[in-house]
């Protein structure tokens, strides 16, 4: 009787990269629908809103029937509601797939071989993480691989906004994160000219402000609306350039840079 012989793990490959570029992607999406769909939304007049609304010569309810400026703000805020919560529901998974990473490499890194520790990382401690509450998230991250963004306050006062618009976009108190305020931290790109002899323009990122008293609505100008996809990509880069930092000095000899 011969004896079947054991099949040796196979070794998977993570492109931290690839991985990168899949979130930001994502990210890049809700930029343009919100570039697209708000900004359509905002070059609309009254006419185009009448024309359309009654192209079918039927509505459900006529008394009901919102006039074009009741209308507008309220479907900027639902449109803003469900792009902010598509690009916020990107971050749990990316946040696991970041400690996934660097569990996995503290793991190849010590020698262990075993394989009951590897489904425990994949298994259970992945469960554990993902019922953390958001902070918590960022927490063990930090404390575990120290893996974070510089830009994690802007990300947490995103999920208030998220909030804020979920009920019917006006701030009450259970939406303050500064004092009685809801403060939404928006990023802004500051240019610098060129320096003499030099053709490039460059940049720096600035962390802005943006403060709604109690019983306030909410409302963007419309870069103030893109900077918030653009706070959440930078969020991303931030995470991903910590775990490739990560697992660059724990395991030295395996990993190339990502370009």
């Amino acid at each position: 009787m011969t004896e079947t012989p054991t099949s040796e793990p196979k070794a998977v490959q993570i492109n931290l990269g690839d991985m990168s570029l899949k979130y930001l992607g994502a990210i890049q999406r809700a930029f343009d629908l919100a570039a697209c769909t708000v900004g359509s939304l905002r070059c609309q007049t009254e006419k185009d809103y009448d024309e359309f609304a009654r192209a079918l010569r039927f509505m459900p309810s006529q008394q009901h029937h919102l006039g074009f400026d009741a209308v507008r703000p309220a479907a900027e805020v639902w449109l803003l509601r469900q792009l902010l919560a598509e690009a916020v529901n990107l971050l749990v998974p990316l946040l696991e797939d970041a400690r996934s990473v660097g569990a996995l490499a503290q793991w190849k890194a010590s020698g262990n071989t075993d394989q009951a520790r590897l489904q425990q990382i994949l298994g259970e401690d992945r469960q554990t993480f993902l019922r953390l509450p958001f902070e918590e998230k960022i927490k063990h991250l930090r404390e575990q691989f120290t893996i974070g963004s510089p830009n994690e306050a802007s990300v947490s006062s995103y999920l208030k906004l998220g909030q804020a618009l979920a009920r019917g976009g006006v701030v009450t108190d259970a939406d303050a994160n500064e004092g009685t305020d809801l403060v939404v931290r928006l990023m802004t790109i500051d240019l610098q000219p060129a320096k003499p002899g030099e053709q490039n323009v460059t940049g720096r990122v600035l962390d802005v402000p943006k403060r709604f008293a109690s019983g306030q609505k909410i409302e963007f100008r419309k870069e103030e609306v893109l900077s918030i996809f653009g706070g959440l990509s930078l969020f991303i880069t931030g995470v991903m350039g910590s775990l490739q930092a990560f697992v660059q000095k724990t395991l030295p000899n395996e990993v190339a840079p990502s370009s």
